[in-house]
């Protein structure tokens, strides 16, 4: 839906569609759903149950994405959801270390070891796409559009 956007997509299936699909997948794989408020930590790789796991690459493209419906839709509530997961990348997934006598910052891949059902298993290691994602997030950059902006339509 980054690439996309959500007014094409509503305008394909329907007013509302870009939005339902984003709520589905926050009850589907979202981390933490919160059925009250329709609120997520995050995205992860699981369908809700007991055994979740947080991921830093699908919740930074999450994000992305939300700046996109915030930026096309005209709705603050998107950059509001976009900022809380983007804080929970922040307390869960990041941390500092010293590599070769520098010290750097990363992202881990995923909160903790887990089988994902694609066929490979996410690890709670320091992840260049992760990284790189909150990067892009923090220089308020979307790597889907020309120039950086959040948009989906030339």
């Amino acid at each position: 839906m980054s690439v996309i956007g959500p007014r094409k997509i509503n305008g394909w299936f329907g007013a509302g569609t870009a939005e339902l699909v984003w709520n589905t997948t926050k009850k589907m794989g979202g981390y933490h759903y919160t059925v009250w408020d329709n609120s997520v930590e995050g995205l992860g790789f699981t369908n809700n149950g007991e055994d979740q796991c947080f991921s830093g690459e699908w919740n930074a493209g999450g994000i992305n994405m939300l700046r996109i419906f915030a930026a096309e839709l005209g709705d603050p509530k998107y950059t509001k959801e976009g900022e809380n997961m983007r804080n929970q990348i922040e307390y869960k997934l990041t941390e500092d270390q010293t590599i070769d006598g520098i010290n750097c910052r990363a992202v881990k891949y995923a909160n903790k070891r887990y089988y994902i059902p694609f066929g490979w298993w996410a690890n709670p290691l320091d992840s260049l796409a992760s990284t790189t994602w909150s990067v892009f997030l923090d220089s308020q950059y979307n790597p889907f559009y020309l120039g950086g902006a959040y948009n989906s339509t030339y």
